[in-house]
C-alpha cells in the first residue's frame, strides 16, 4: 500500500506544477535578530495555509494583527485558498510543496489528512508546548477547551498531539415552527392499522416530541402525517415541487446512519482501517430510504431530497436551469418544512422575506440508540520546518487566538461551534452584523443556545490510512443506490461489494 501512495504522491508533482507554492514573495524563516518581548526572541515569519471564506477574514486579519503585539518578533502570513478549491485540492498542494521544500507552517485541514502528512514525517508534535510550565496552557483553559475537540488531535497511530480545534461543525435540524408545530395529527393517525397506532400515539407535534423523534417514526409517521394534512399547500408553488426534509451532505446522511446502524469504520490495534458498515443493517436502512427519496417527477410523494439526489434526478437541461439549488434553497422558501445542515450554514437556513418562524433541535436518532450528531470542522495542524522558534510560534499563535474572548468571537461571528466551555457562558451576545431581535439575530441565538448541549450528541469517524478515500467511495456508493429507480438485494450487494474492493486497495 505504500508504494502506491506514494506513486499518487509522485503523480501530484507533475498534475500540479503551479499548485504547490504557498510563497506571497516573503522568506518564511526565523533570522537571528535579538529583541526581548514575547516568548519568540528571534525575528519570525510562519504562513497559515487556510480556506477561511471571505466573510471571516477580516475578523481572521485582526487576530494577526493583534497577534504581533503580543508576539512582535513574529510575523503572521495568512494564505487565503478559494476561488473553488476544495480541502483535497488543498492537500495535494501541501503534498506537493513537502517536497520542493515550499509548505506552510500551520494548514487547516480535515483530520483524515493528518494521517497522510503523519506518514511522510511532516507534522508537528504540539503535546510538549501545551504541557510546557511557561507558555503551555493553564489548568483552567485545560478544563476550558472541550475535551472531545481537543482530544481529536491525540487519535492518530502516534504517541503525541498533531492538531488543536479551531473550526468545528455538527449538523442540527431546523424546522417550520409555525407550519410545525401544534401540528394535529389525529385525523391522519385515524387512517392507520391498529398495530401502526400502537407503535405511533403522538398526536400533536411540539418540540419535546422533535427533540427526540427516531428516523423510522419521522418517515414512517410524521412525514407522511404532515403531507397528509398540509400535501395541498406543500405543492402550491407553481412548477416547483416540495417535500418534508432536505439534507445538505448526502455522505453526511450515509455515515451517520451507518454509525447509528451498526458502524461505519473502526480501526485496529495497529491502527488499520476496518470497514464496519456492510452489514445487513444498514443495507435495510438504505433499502427503506431509497423509497422515501423525493426525484423531480414525484417530489411531493417522496419526504427527503438532497441536492446530490435531486440534480441527478433531473430530466433536461431547462429542469437543471429551474431546479439545480432547489434542495439548497427549499426550506428558506417554504418548500419544505425540514432541512438538516451544517450550523456553519445557519444564515442559509434565514427564510425569505422573514416569512416563517424558525426550530432548531437535534436530528433524529435511531429506534435503539442516542442522538448522534458527526463531529466536522478543520483544525489547525503544524507542519514541523525542524526550526524551533516557527514551531513555538505557531503553537502561540494558535493559543491566541483560540484565547477565550477570540474563540468567543470566532464562534459568534463565523457560526462554528465554540471549542470552549466559556464560548456559551453569555446570556444575550453581541453577534456581529446581525441587529438584536432581528430574524436572521434570533436564528442565530436559538443556535447558539442549542450549540451548548451538541458536543455531548456528537460523534468522530476514525482517522485512518485511507478514511478520507473510504468517505468518498461509500459516499458514491450511497447516493448511487438512493437514485436506483427500482431497489433489490442483489443491486445492493453488488453496489456494497463494489465499494468495500475499492476502499480495501486504500487501507
Amino acid at each position: 500500500m505504500k508504494s502506491n501512495f506514494l506513486k499518487i504522491i509522485i503523480a501530484s508533482l507533475f498534475l500540479l506544477p503551479g499548485c504547490g507554492r504557498v510563497d506571497d514573495g516573503q522568506e518564511t524563516s526565523s533570522t537571528q535578530v535579538q529583541v526581548s518581548e514575547g516568548f519568540v526572541k528571534t525575528e519570525t515569519t510562519i504562513k497559515v495555509l487556510t480556506m477561511i471564506k471571505e466573510g471571516n477574514a477580516e475578523l481572521f486579519e485582526s487576530f494577526v494583527s493583534a497577534f504581533k503585539e503580543v508576539e512582535p518578533n513574529v510575523n503572521v502570513v495568512p494564505i487565503y485558498i478559494s476561488g473553488g478549491t476544495d480541502y483535497d485540492s488543498l492537500q495535494r498542494q501541501a503534498i506537493v510543496g513537502f517536497f520542493k521544500d515550499d509548505f506552510p507552517d500551520v494548514i487547516q485541514c480535515y483530520p483524515d489528512h493528518v494521517v497522510n502528512y503523519l506518514r511522510l514525517g511532516k507534522v508537528l508534535n504540539v503535546k510538549p508546548y501545551l504541557d510546557d510550565p511557561v507558555y503551555g496552557i493553564s489548568a483552567e483553559d485545560k478544563e476550558d477547551y472541550i475535551q472531545p475537540f481537543m482530544e481529536e488531535g491525540s487519535q492518530f497511530n502516534e504517541e503525541g498531539t498533531y492538531s488543536l480545534p479551531f473550526c468545528k461543525s455538527t449538523e442540527l435540524m431546523y424546522y417550520n415552527k409555525d407550519l410545525v408545530l401544534g401540528t394535529d395529527l389525529t385525523e391522519y393517525r385515524n387512517t392507520l392499522s391498529d398495530e401502526l397506532k400502537d407503535l405511533y400515539q403522538t398526536t400533536t407535534v411540539t418540540e419535546d416530541y422533535l427533540a427526540d423523534i427516531t428516523w423510522e417514526e419521522f418517515f414512517d409517521y410524521l412525514a407522511p402525517g404532515l403531507k397528509y394534512i398540509y400535501g395541498d399547500r406543500l405543492t402550491d408553488h407553481g412548477k416547483q415541487e416540495a417535500t418534508i426534509l432536505t439534507y445538505k451532505s448526502t455522505d453526511n446522511l450515509f455515515v451517520t446512519l451507518a454509525s447509528e446502524y451498526g458502524g461505519y469504520t473502526d480501526v485496529d490495534d495497529e491502527g488499520r482501517g476496518q470497514i464496519l458498515f456492510d452489514n445487513p443493517t444498514i443495507k435495510e436502512k438504505i433499502k427503506k430510504l431509497n423509497g422515501y427519496i423525493s426525484h423531480y417527477q414525484t417530489a411531493a410523494d417522496g419526504s427527503i431530497i438532497t441536492p446530490d439526489t435531486f440534480e441527478c434526478s433531473l430530466l433536461d437541461s431547462e429542469k437543471l436551469e429551474n431546479h439545480y439549488n432547489f434542495a439548497k434553497s427549499a426550506f428558506k422558501n417554504s418548500r419544505a418544512l425540514f432541512t438538516i445542515t451544517s450550523n456553519a450554514s445557519v444564515m442559509s437556513n434565514v427564510p425569505s422575506s422573514n416569512s416563517f418562524d424558525v426550530g432548531i433541535t437535534s436530528i433524529p436518532r435511531s429506534k435503539n440508540g442516542k442522538h448522534m450528531a458527526i463531529s466536522q470542522g478543520t483544525p489547525f495542524t503544524f507542519l514541523d520546518h525542524q526550526d524551533e522558534n516557527r514551531a513555538l510560534a505557531s503553537y502561540l499563535f494558535w493559543k491566541y487566538v483560540t484565547n477565550r474572548e477570540n474563540s468567543l468571537k470566532w464562534s459568534l461571528y463565523s457560526g462554528y461551534i465554540g471549542i470552549r466551555n466559556s464560548n456559551y457562558g453569555i446570556v444575550e451576545p453581541e453577534i456581529p452584523n446581525l441587529e438584536k431581535g432581528s430574524p436572521a439575530y434570533n436564528v442565530y441565538m436559538k443556535q447558539y443556545y442549542k450549540l451548548r448541549e451538541m458536543p455531548e450528541e456528537m460523534f468522530q469517524t476514525k482517522t485512518f490510512r485511507g478514511s478520507s478515500t473510504c468517505r468518498d467511495v461509500a459516499g458514491q456508493m450511497f447516493l448511487s443506490l438512493l437514485n436506483q429507480s427500482t431497489m433489490d438485494d442483489d443491486i445492493i450487494e453488488e453496489k456494497f461489494s463494489s465499494a468495500v474492493s475499492s476502499i480495501t486497495k486504500y487501507l
